[in-house]
């Protein structure tokens, strides 16, 4: 019996209609998305970006290397030095879960913030760097203040830092990575939260060696690049990386500061947009469906698309309850496992390190990528002298 033709143009015309809504439904949720979480700023560049990755998309394998940063701030005060003790407990306690294929376990970096400076979490910390468990790196909020007065806090600060070992190697060279507080670096939130507005080149001229800060959402500091590692060159105006130059093989460097960002995109567009952001906190928690999402969107230095960088941001103290209440023991279990559709080797590493293996992509050097984690940046004072490296 013939089919009866009215029904199926019935059919067709709300398939048809379906297939035309979906892509407004998009559009609007997009829209939403940017005037909530200001997507605009960086939109752009992301949809140019997606447009010109395909090369490197592919299927072949990869080395991925995995960097926690860690907006670490326990407070101050007793309370801080306790809060500080129990975190660094269970995180021992974790990690003894987890490895690479080179059985190493995941690697932390704790930004710890000059405004909550504590001696003897310092003290603690510098322990578990010994034990290598991570490293330590500066982390600021700040507003008010002037060239001058910015400079020389951050000076007294690196002298206490370099006191436990940390941003110091054995040769007594400061060499640290950023993150700014509230994600307000180069006075880009003025005059809410404002400071010096040739920020970048201070902490150049400091001895810092990249800032670590972005991607985030619903802040302005957000650059219009993303899913980049760039040099930003300090204009004098605030927000002067905003824009840059890309890292690449054989590129001359060009700027006051790297920017090394994190994963920035949408991972999911239909039935709802998920926008990932690499923030693995109380919300959005980390979740083994979110790890395709935030591999597609690694960062890597042009030219060198087989060594991809994973940096997950958080804020450990105040999201304690991801750390150690199963999410990211699930989440890292199932990176260890493989993600399905990528073709990676695994490596666990800390800001530093990253940094070295980006310096010697972009030097062009080539084999086991393990060999270059103290290429440039040396291992800070308070890892060698303590673990007898």
């Amino acid at each position: 019996m013939k089919g009866n033709p009215l029904k199926s143009r019935r059919l067709l015309f709300v398939i048809i209609s379906i297939a035309a809504v979906i892509p407004v439904l998009i559009l609007i949720q997009m829209f939403l998305m940017s005037v909530k979480w200001d997507c605009y700023i960086w939109l752009p560049s992301y949809f140019s970006r997606i447009l010109s990755e395909s090369s490197a998309a592919s299927n072949l394998p990869f080395q991925m290397f995995v960097l926690m940063v860690d907006h670490y701030e326990p407070g101050s005060g007793h309370s801080a030095v306790e809060k500080n003790r129990n975190w660094l407990a269970n995180y021992r306690s974790f990690v003894k879960k987890h490895s690479d294929p080179d059985g190493r376990s995941p690697q932390h970096t704790w930004f710890f913030p000059i405004d909550q400076y504590q001696d003897q979490c310092l003290t603690d910390l510098s322990a578990a760097v010994a034990e290598g468990l991570g490293e330590i790196e500066v982390h600021w909020h700040h507003k008010g203040l002037d060239e001058v007065s910015y400079e020389s806090r951050l000076s007294e600060a690196l002298a206490r830092f370099s006191m436990h070992g940390a941003v110091v190697d054995e040769n007594g060279k400061i060499s640290f990575g950023y993150i700014a507080g509230n994600w307000a670096l180069d006075n880009s939130q003025c005059p809410v939260r404002c400071g010096p507005a040739n920020e970048l080149e201070i902490l150049s001229r400091n001895g810092c060696y990249a800032d670590f800060t972005f991607s985030t959402i619903g802040t302005t500091s957000q650059p219009k690049m993303v899913n980049s590692i760039y040099y930003a060159k300090d204009t004098g105006a605030p927000k002067s990386y905003d824009t840059g130059v890309p890292v690449a093989v054989g590129r001359t460097p060009l700027g006051h500061l790297m920017i090394f960002q994190g994963p920035m995109g949408f991972s999911r567009w239909f039935p709802s947009l998920y926008l990932e952001y690499g923030a693995f906190e109380i919300d959005p928690l980390p979740t083994p469906s979110r790890l395709p999402g935030l591999i597609r969107h690694s960062t890597y230095v042009e030219g060198k698309p087989e060594w991809r960088f994973l940096k997950v941001y958080t804020h450990g103290q105040q999201s304690s309850e991801a750390w150690f209440g199963g999410a990211m023991d699930e989440t890292l279990t199932a990176l260890e496992k493989g993600v399905e559709g990528f073709n990676y080797k695994l490596h666990y590493l800390t800001a530093r390190e990253a940094y070295n293996l980006v310096k010697a992509a972009e030097a062009g050097l080539t084999g086991d990528p393990r060999q270059y984690y103290d290429w440039l940046i040396k291992s800070p004072k308070n890892r060698i002298a303590l673990s007898g490296e």
